[in-house]
């Protein structure tokens, strides 16, 4: 399983357990992910995790898939895409 896959696993378990409301709160969302990311690559370094290459494009795949329309949100968010 890819790192990226693993962290939005549990953005996604912790965001319900908290109740944040992905579509009226980014900021608690993207300061979750930031979180979690940071916290994912302490754990890789005492574990086989997968580790992490990019944190920031991390924290940003996995705001896009919890609270926009994943791969294609860089596009939509993009004022020179039609």
């Amino acid at each position: 399983m890819r790192a990226a896959s693993l962290v939005e696993e549990e953005v996604r378990q912790l965001l319900q357990r908290r109740g944040i409301d992905p579509m009226t709160d980014l900021q608690g969302v993207r300061t979750l992910v930031e979180d979690v990311v940071s916290e994912y690559g302490e754990r890789t370094l005492v574990s086989d995790l997968p580790k992490v290459h990019d944190s920031r494009q991390l924290v940003a795949d996995v705001v896009d898939a919890v609270a926009g329309f994943g791969p294609i949100q860089r596009y939509l968010d993009d004022s020179s895409v039609e």
